[in-house]
């Protein structure tokens, strides 16, 4: 029997179970989803799509309830990911909490549950929260105006902001953190830019890319302007070590070849 488009085919277990070990939780779901839009998956398992995006990019943590929206029949997770999966994947004891649990009802902290993987949830956390530091000082050093865009919580973006004075408006963040098991991936780069490209931006707003990952910033540079995204787009590479942005690129431009609108964190 063929497949439908949307349905991917199961990964074998030890695949899964690297991804699982390495707490790798957005891959996970994005291999749930499959071949869908998100839109599509986010209406098939109920859970939103904002939410599923952050999830998707690291950025937020599911609750066993959501996780098991993720996997119900009526989602159809693709690649043979489970409910259990994605248990082990965010650190959860498996069955230690869930929709109908007493920890659940009564509201228990998360902290009170076993983490195994807390550690990588910890370092993306406290990369995220300095990258966000950083910016804000690397922009008062440069002397930018700027305030922050109180409506992120209606944004797939980690961070926007306001800018006055320059020849953009309004400055656009998606903070990546690369894990030095599973780093440099071309696949999730092209989701990351065809996400992007998927905002309709104006000629006044710049998004920036921000990674850890030395090789993959070296890769996109080698660009030069090629990706198909109509847009201010820069990527940063911040290194972990020095605690700093080190350098900046421009990957694309609102207008083909006019770089009038080019603002630069580093």
């Amino acid at each position: 029997m063929p497949q439908d488009d949307n349905t991917t085919a199961n990964l074998d277990f030890d695949q899964i179970d690297y991804l699982v070990q390495d707490g790798n939780l957005q891959v996970l779901i994005e291999i749930a989803k499959g071949n869908r839009t998100s839109k599509e998956y986010s209406k098939a398992s109920g859970v939103s799509e904002a939410s599923l995006s952050k999830m998707m990019k690291g950025k937020y943590k599911p609750s066993p309830t959501t996780m098991r929206k993720l996997t119900s029949a009526k989602a159809n997770p693709q690649g043979g990911i489970k409910y259990e999966t994605l248990m082990q994947a965010a650190g959860y004891e498996v069955g230690a909490i869930d929709a109908d649990s007493d920890a659940m009802s009564k509201n228990k902290s998360l902290a009170e549950v076993e983490i195994r993987n807390e550690s990588e949830y910890e370092k993306r956390s406290l990369y995220e929260s300095t990258c966000v530091s950083q910016i804000y000082i690397s922009l008062a050093e440069k002397g930018v105006v700027f305030k922050k865009n109180e409506r992120l919580e209606y944004s797939s973006f980690d961070l926007e902001l306001d800018v006055i004075d320059q020849p953009i408006t309004r400055w656009k963040f998606d903070i990546v953190y690369m894990s030095q098991r599973i780093s440099f991936n071309m696949r999730n780069i092209y989701e990351t830019i065809g996400r992007l490209a998927s905002n309709r931006l104006e000629s006044d707003v710049k998004v920036t890319i921000i990674i850890n990952d030395s090789k993959c910033y070296k890769w996109l540079k080698e660009q030069d302007h090629s990706f198909a995204y109509r847009g201010e787009l820069s990527v940063a590479l911040f290194d972990i070590e020095k605690n700093k942005f080190v350098e900046e690129t421009y990957l694309a431009n609102y207008y083909e070849g006019d770089t009038s609108r080019e603002v630069y964190l580093v």
